[in-house]
């Protein structure tokens, strides 16, 4: 993975860390303006997320689910949104190289894993 592709995909992990624990910053929210990867990759190639699923604009993803979540109920506290964010999360770190130490965190010592979508 190219340097300034895992730079943004630590981003988009700390974003979704945040998200999903109640740590958001204010202001905070599950939108493509505020993702490192999307920033990165303006037309999702050669986007991480887009190579795993095929897909673009994070289709086949957590993310759907946690940003109809966010529009529905318009705050980022509410149960239904801390679990769709934390599968946003854990789907991100899956993206990370075998070995990386956030992988690790998540997945201990199987650093080899596929969140399912």
């Amino acid at each position: 993975m190219e340097p300034t592709t895992l730079q943004a995909l630590e981003e988009s992990i700390a974003h979704w860390q945040r998200l999903s624990t109640y740590q958001h910053k204010k202001g905070e929210k599950p939108v493509v303006t505020q993702c490192a990867l999307c920033n990165l990759f303006v037309n999702c190639f050669p986007c991480p997320v887009r190579q795993r699923t095929g897909v673009d604009g994070c289709g086949m993803t957590p993310y759907g689910k946690a940003n109809s979540l966010f529009n529905y109920t318009q705050h980022t506290q509410s149960d239904k949104f801390l679990k769709a964010a934390r599968k946003e999360l854990l789907f991100l770190v899956s993206l990370l190289p075998d070995g990386h130490p956030t992988k690790k965190i998540y997945y201990g010592r199987k650093t080899k894993v596929t969140a399912s979508v």
